[in-house]
């Protein structure tokens, strides 16, 4: 972790703890879509997700978007994906960005929570 940390302070010179904070609070979904079997078919619908649930949603997708990363370690690829978040872009970033396209569209089937 403190490798991870600093090598974002030599990629951005930011203030670490802030950006991690930051990021995962970026990266952190407000709704997300659940399958719900209503009349022999399956609907995605949208659910309001907490903040516990959301966070823990953001790290695992941090983590994921790492993994996949080329590069020497993980302390260098989490750094990365971290500096990558904070401008916006990154697959972490992409997954937030599509859960809430997915839960847009599905919008019409929210009675069914």
């Amino acid at each position: 972790m403190f490798i991870m940390l600093l090598n974002v302070h030599r990629v951005n010179g930011m203030f670490l703890m802030l950006l991690n904070v930051h990021r995962v609070n970026g990266v952190t979904p407000g709704i997300a879509v659940k399958a719900r079997r209503v009349g022999g078919s399956t609907h995605q619908v949208p659910i309001e997700i907490g903040s516990t649930q959301g966070k823990a949603l953001a790290i695992r997708w941090l983590l994921a978007a790492s993994r996949k990363r080329p590069g020497r370690n993980m302390a260098f690829k989490l750094s990365s994906e971290i500096v990558d978040a904070a401008k916006g872009s990154g697959d972490a970033i992409c997954k937030r960005e599509e859960t809430h396209r997915m839960a847009e569209a599905n919008r019409a089937f929210a009675h069914f929570r």
